[in-house]
């Protein structure tokens, strides 16, 4: 398994091919021991989480560009494309993953206001916000964060038995550090992003209860026509939208690994009508509930927005 970047041919697209050595655990550690050039490539179905432990670059987002060092955390999601320029003594590691694997099973990571922050809000508010909203970790940080990716690293180079879930454990570790990490930031583009993903932690937390608009509108801290124009934009659904597909989301787990009757789920997830749910759960997962129950076994992820999906009209 290679500890750098694998960059003897130049990629317009890096796919999971290219980056997992086992396709059956797609989590890897890629170091560029130092980061050469590397000209605009887009990624197709594998997140990155990237540490520059050392000098500075100019990243290139489309036709974008910022200024990198040391110290820099961000993802990188989507198939916008991106390449590094004007390189100086740039060593960088990227922990490279799937999502749906990784991030999707644990859902009391979406529980937390700066895990929203980190891996949806940020990336997509990039190139309004001249990465300005980035997390920055400190010396300290920074060495602690790196040793828990060397010793990621290494248990996937040994492979011993139990791996995978070490690696796993580690890899969340990570992500929680990070995620405090955001606590501290105090720049303004950084604590708009904090207040909206307080809003996605509230309705994870509440999503079963009746949750107010205005509610959430007073949590982002922000107007409401912004609020809603900026809800749209990070998540592709208004804030009705994405609680009832939440709603369903949570029935469709409770309906393929649990017997209970769909009213009772029906109320178990939010829905005080089983009814009105019933229609939603069909107009939206093109099944009926019972139906579903019968013919599916892994829940689909109703909240994962396809990349570079365009924000449809709202109507709300």
């Amino acid at each position: 398994m290679l500890r750098t970047l694998d960059l003897e041919r130049e990629r317009k697209f890096w796919t999971s091919e290219d980056v997992f050595p086992d396709p059956d655990f797609p989590l890897h550690v890629l170091f560029a021991d130092p980061q050469p050039p590397l000209p605009l490539h887009a990624h197709v179905d594998f997140m990155e989480l990237t540490f520059v432990y050392r000098g500075k670059a100019v990243h290139r987002v489309e036709e974008e560009t910022y200024l990198i060092r040391a110290g820099d955390v961000f993802v990188i999601r989507g198939a916008r494309r991106h390449g590094f320029e004007e390189i100086q003594d740039l060593y960088l590691v990227n922990v490279v993953f799937d999502e749906r694997r990784f991030l999707k099973p644990f859902h009391e990571l979406r529980q937390l206001p700066h895990f929203h922050v980190l891996f949806h809000l940020e990336p997509q508010f990039r190139q309004r916000h001249r990465f300005e909203s980035r997390l920055v970790l400190d010396p300290r940080e920074l060495a602690y964060a790196m040793s828990i990716v060397e010793t990621i690293h290494k248990e996937l180079i040994q492979r011993s038995l139990g791996f995978s879930a070490i690696v796993t454990g580690l890899f969340l570790q990570l992500v929680g550090f990070c995620c405090r990490c955001y606590r501290k930031e105090q720049h303004p583009l950084t604590q708009s992003l904090i207040d909206m993903g307080t809003v996605l932690y509230h309705i994870d937390k509440h999503y079963d209860e009746q949750i107010e608009i205005n509610q959430l509108v007073a949590l982002s801290r922000m107007p409401y026509r912004t609020f809603m124009r900026s809800f749209k934009e990070i998540t592709g659904f208004s804030p009705t939208q994405y609680i009832i597909r939440l709603r369903l989301e949570k029935a469709c787990h409770l309906l393929s690994t649990t017997t209970l009757p769909v009213t009772e789920i029906a109320f178990h997830v939010g829905f005080d009508d089983s009814n009105y749910f019933a229609r939603q759960f069909h107009n939206v997962i093109g099944l009926s509930p019972s139906h579903y129950r019968n013919t599916h076994k892994h829940p689909p992820e109703l909240l994962l927005r396809p990349q570079n999906q365009l924000p449809e009209k709202d109507d709300a």
